[in-house]
């Protein structure tokens, strides 16, 4: 039998991890009762659950298969999940067949050229179908007026929210934090750090008390409301918290602030991209799923599958 993991596309520097028209590799569990998506019965785990072509597969095939998909949770997922990834599971069977069906009529040279890619042998039915994939994608590009389009439409998502630099000095108790800031008050920053650097038992001590930039809701509620109310440069009143007893400083304060479009540029045309290579994949399975003799035995498999709401 052959045996693969879940279908992943590179294309122009773009990754399509578990594609989306093939299911997600950890797909979100919906409310519903879990079922076992394996089976202890040898008889059962010989049943065939899908037949293309000339080519059966087992449950035991597709049991393998969540194993190297989803790892250990595959017996904790309902039903629901379980049917979808059945779904990613014929259709990868769907495309593999052609794919071997491609390497079949390939001629010498460039069945040598394949075999050079899989290090001296065919390559292994993973890697197959991410060569195919990128065969069936190759042609697909991204034009710069795309890109700008799609940069208008969504402005809102390269919006960096307000953000504050912010350093601390933590002490274990609030006299050793009343010390410290009789220490640093109406001083300068290189006295914060030095001060940070003897007395604070933060872990960026060594540093200064460099914390680092945050958005807000990045820190907790009670200090982002002490933090945000600074100015630059000012130190806080004492926070206690969980953690100690905390002097922050406000090093730097960012405003809201709009990505240009060209640092934008890459994570646009990942999108776009991604959104064309599903929808070419999708096109072509449509027309794999009519050409190919392939039957589903859904009876066999150990949950009961439960047909996509969206056929």
């Amino acid at each position: 039998m052959r045996a693969c993991r879940s279908l992943f596309v590179h294309h122009a520097a773009v990754v399509l991890v578990c594609v989306g028209l093939l299911g997600s590799c950890r797909t979100q569990e919906p409310e519903g009762r879990s079922s076992n998506s394996g089976t202890n019965d040898p008889r059962e785990a010989e049943s065939i659950v899908l037949s293309v072509e000339e080519e059966s597969y087992t449950q035991a095939d597709f049991s393998s298969y969540l194993a190297k998909t989803v790892g250990d949770e595959a017996s904790e997922l309902s039903e629901a999940v379980l049917s979808r990834l059945f779904d990613s599971f014929v259709e990868e069977r769907l495309l593999l067949t052609e794919a071997w069906d491609w390497v079949d009529q390939l001629d010498p040279a460039d069945r040598e050229s394949l075999v050079s890619q899989g290090g001296g042998r065919l390559p292994e039915d993973r890697q197959l179908i991410e060569i195919w994939a990128r065969i069936l994608t190759k042609d697909i590009t991204v034009a710069p007026e795309e890109i700008s389009d799609y940069y208008e439409m969504h402005k809102r998502d390269f919006l960096k929210l307000a953000r504050v630099r912010v350093s601390q000095i933590l002490l274990s108790t609030e006299d050793k934090a009343v010390q410290a800031l009789d220490m640093i008050k109406d001083s300068d920053e290189s006295r914060f750090r030095e001060v940070a650097r003897q007395m604070s038992i933060g872990v960026e001590a060594d540093k200064g008390g460099a914390m680092g930039v945050f958005e807000l809701g990045q820190l907790p509620t009670e200090m982002e409301t002490v933090i945000y109310a600074l100015q630059e440069g000012e130190i806080s009143r004492i926070v206690e918290s969980a953690y100690g007893y905390h002097l922050f400083r406000l090093d730097t304060s960012y405003p809201p602030e709009l990505v240009p479009e060209e640092e934008a540029v890459p994570e646009i045309e990942a999108k776009i991209l991604e959104g064309k290579l599903q929808v070419q994949l999708s096109s072509h399975l449509v027309a794999l799923k009519e050409r190919l003799d392939w039957t589903m035995e859904t009876r066999n498999l150990s949950f009961t599958y439960l047909r996509n709401g969206h056929e």
